[in-house]
């Protein structure tokens, strides 16, 4: 009975679930940084983390607390550069 429930999930979530496609799935901002960074060079890619602005700047921070205690540096922040969509202003502070 358990390999048959265990037949029917693995052919639910392999075959009929939509679910989010493995190329759509969020990255962590350590994943962006980190040291395997050149192969997304010239690439969009989505990224999982915390919008802030500061400084003029609107930053996306693994965690807001290294924002919020002065300990952000470049393997846990990535500054947002040219225009940034006004809807994003709504979700300040919040994940996205």
């Amino acid at each position: 009975m358990l390999a048959a429930t265990n037949v029917a999930t693995l052919a639910y979530f392999t075959v009929l679930d939509n679910s989010v496609s493995f190329e759509d799935v969020p990255l962590s901002i350590a994943d962006v940084t980190g040291e395997s960074n050149e192969n997304l060079i010239r690439k969009t890619v989505p990224v999982i983390g915390y919008l802030v602005f500061a400084t003029g700047n609107h930053l996306l921070v693994a965690n807001p607390l290294s924002y919020f205690n002065n300990s952000l540096d470049s393997r846990n922040q990535i500054m947002l550069t040219g225009p940034v969509p006004e809807t994003m202003e709504d979700h300040l502070e919040f994940q996205i």
